[in-house]
């Protein structure tokens, strides 16, 4: 289906096992002759933490490559775009999925997100490397949750506090690979993750700061000056970033007209849409379309 993000597909085709109706999934992705169908850009749709065992894959974030192999843990977001590129034969990976909803629910959830967030500013990826101790613990807790039943007492319990448990062993890994001390910067990176938030649900029909800075009850100076601090990045960069992801994503993987993008991500017209697409990448939304060296189109 052309709309699915990664969770959804994920969830149907039968890749993971769903705890929590299907707020929660633990994922086995292999290389073939069973590959996981993660080949073709999408968007994430959810919270992932995915540990490499075996193999080697090229790991493509918002169009960004790099190659993972085994201990390498990606910590993957909802808006993120992903696929996964030259996945070996004996590519294998465990991993659990959150619905962003009940990634937002748990305690540490804020505690993670600073960590993350610093990472990701520190070094420009969502990868780390952890070390054999570490990968070892994080596929133990992984494991667990195969030992939870379908109707287990507590159930539900059992699932959050595993996977709090969890999120504050990726914390620390995220924590001892950084320069940056985040514990002073918890309110500063709260509101940016309240931001990141909105603009997830709002990118499209609102480019400007002063919605968001309205939204969250701040003014756009204060705004600007809390996204640039925890994100080393601009908030019109990130709208920015937001909607040439989006907009490189239907020019790559599908035939949508120009003129229906342009609309779909609420430019004033084609012409306006054209020269935002010129300014970011250098060349016109068609031609990008046709370069010579554009991977043939897959059929999702």
């Amino acid at each position: 289906m052309e709309n699915d993000t990664l969770f959804q597909r994920i969830s149907r085709d039968g890749h993971a096992k769903r705890l929590l109706d299907n707020d929660v999934l633990t994922i086995v992705m292999h290389g073939e002759p069973d590959p996981t169908p993660v080949r073709v850009r999408m968007l994430s749709g959810a919270f992932y933490l995915l540990l490499v065992m075996d193999g080697i894959a090229a790991l493509s974030v918002n169009y960004r490559t790099r190659a993972i192999g085994p201990r390498s843990l990606a910590f993957l977001t909802p808006s993120m775009v992903v696929a996964l590129e030259r996945v070996d034969a004996g590519f294998r990976a465990v991993g659990l999925a959150m619905a962003p909803d009940f990634f937002d629910s748990l305690p540490t959830n804020a505690h993670v997100y600073n960590q993350l967030i610093a990472h990701m500013a520190e070094f420009g990826s969502p990868v780390l490397e952890l070390d054999e101790a570490e990968s070892d613990a994080v596929r133990r807790t992984i494991d667990l949750y195969d030992t939870i039943g379908d109707v287990q007492l507590h159930r539900n319990g059992m699932v959050r506090y595993l996977t709090d448990f969890l999120m504050l062993k990726v914390a620390a890994a995220l924590r001892l690979r950084g320069s940056v001390r985040t514990g002073r910067m918890a309110h500063s990176v709260e509101l940016y993750h309240r931001f990141r938030q909105l603009l997830a649900e709002h990118y499209r029909e609102e480019h400007g700061i002063a919605f968001y800075a309205g939204q969250l009850c701040v003014s756009t100076a204060y705004l600007s000056r809390i996204v640039r601090q925890v994100s080393h990045n601009t908030v019109n960069g990130h709208i920015a970033t937001m909607l040439l992801i989006e907009a490189r994503y239907w020019l790559d993987s599908t035939d949508r007209p120009v003129k229906q993008i342009a609309d779909d991500l609420r430019f004033s017209d084609q012409a306006a849409f054209g020269k935002f697409f010129k300014k970011q990448m250098g060349l016109s939304p068609l031609a990008y379309r046709h370069r010579s060296e554009r991977p043939a189109r897959q059929n999702q």
